[in-house]
């Protein structure tokens, strides 16, 4: 069940937890890591409800490199590549 202290795992996220060369793999496996050990819960769904998605449930963090999370108000846990 999500709350407040989940975080949303954009495509992105995946995609630099997985690509070893990605210049976020390093920080996305630490901070996938860190978030396992905090026993949160991690979300993600298609592109096009996303922001709607954190909105409802209150969620302020993302595994995105996606800048659109911050011209959103989210705060976006991967800098761009």
């Amino acid at each position: 069940m999500a709350t407040k202290s989940s975080i949303f795992v954009d495509t992105s996220g995946w995609a630099c937890y997985l690509d070893r060369k990605d210049s976020n793999h390093r920080t996305m496996v630490s901070v996938y890591r860190q978030i396992v050990v905090q026993n949160r819960t991690l979300l993600t769904t298609n592109y096009m409800s996303s922001f709607v998605l954190m909105q409802r449930l209150g969620l302020t963090e993302a595994l995105t490199t996606d800048h659109h999370f911050t011209q959103a108000g989210f705060i976006r846990l991967l800098e761009a590549s």
